[in-house]
């Protein structure tokens, strides 16, 4: 016959292994539901990753019509310097004949460039403003940022960074 006490202990031992059944079978559906929220972490951590790299593209683009302008003005300088030695050297050989003291002449000629060159650096702002003025005007009549890009004959990154700055 079975005693009292073996009884106890027999009780205790079987809840003892349901218990840790139990606990088996939680830590299953735990495990399921903790991966449910990494996938949707990770899908949301994904998200911001492609915009993130939407943006560098953006800015690649921008970064490569920069330089491009850039060398475009780089060269215009070294033309603009070569005129400037050219007129330099014209000048020498005009004094030398006339007569005339370099100083007055060279002067004249040095107000008479950098006159121009206000001028230039005046026009070449002017028009980056009208850009970003005319990308906005475009975009909020509809076009979108390829047929921007193609009717101002600029790049589509910049078109899509002016018009982030100005959301």
């Amino acid at each position: 016959m079975i005693t009292i006490y073996e009884g106890i202990t027999l009780m205790l031992l079987l809840a003892g292994v349901v218990l840790i059944i139990w606990s088996f079978i939680i830590s299953k559906e735990t495990d399921q539901q903790t991966n449910i929220s990494d996938l949707e972490n990770y899908e949301e951590y994904q998200s911001r990753v492609d915009e993130i790299n939407q943006k560098i593209i953006e800015l690649n683009e921008y970064s490569e019509f920069a330089k491009s302008e850039l060398d475009v003005k780089h060269k215009e300088l070294l033309f603009l310097y070569q005129l400037i030695n050219e007129k330099v050297k014209e000048l020498e050989i005009y004094k030398s004949g006339n007569g005339i003291t370099s100083n007055t002449v060279i002067e004249t000629q040095i107000s008479s460039i950098n006159q121009d060159a206000e001028r230039a650096n005046y026009h070449s702002k002017h028009h980056m403003e009208n850009h970003n003025k005319r990308i906005i005007e475009l975009s909020e009549q509809g076009y979108p940022t390829a047929e921007i890009a193609k009717m101002l004959d600029i790049g589509q990154g910049q078109v899509k960074l002016v018009l982030n700055l100005y959301k």
